[in-house]
């Protein structure tokens, strides 16, 4: 899709510079992935980042797409009301939410002085792992 954005006239095109397009943009967004995930791994925000986005977009997304629609088609007077009240609703308590979550995340950085958390489930592994007690001379 990002080819599409790029340069859509060469996007369905069985040339070898749509295909080399197409294998510069792949490669450009697997290192950007695995460059943010070094950095994002290491501060312990993965996590916080993902809970936003996927409240941002199953959630507000829809809600501020469907009222686009709406305009678009000139329909916008025709939603009930009981129907806006649900939308601004869930659109305001998802806003709360995303709001005190960055507010407890501020604080719990206040605390720490911005240190990097340690990844729970990474220690868990190595703890496993780790043999200092094991004793293997042999007789």
């Amino acid at each position: 899709s990002l080819q599409l954005l790029i340069n859509p006239k060469s996007a369905n095109k069985e040339t070898w510079k749509a295909r080399l397009e197409w294998a510069g943009i792949s490669l450009g967004v697997l290192t950007l992935a695995w460059v943010f995930s070094i950095f994002a791994n290491s501060l312990g925000v993965l996590t916080t980042a993902n809970g936003f986005l996927a409240m941002m977009i199953s959630v507000m997304l829809p809600i501020v797409l469907y009222i686009i629609c709406c305009k678009k088609r000139r329909v916008l007077r025709q939603v009930p009301k009981r129907e806006w009240f649900a939308m601004a609703f869930v659109f305001c308590f998802t806003l709360v939410v995303i709001i005190l979550c960055w507010v407890k995340m501020g604080q719990r950085w206040a605390v720490t002085g911005g240190e990097p958390m340690r990844n729970n489930t990474k220690m868990e592994i190595e703890a496993m792992f780790t043999c200092t007690d094991l004793n293997f001379h042999l007789p």
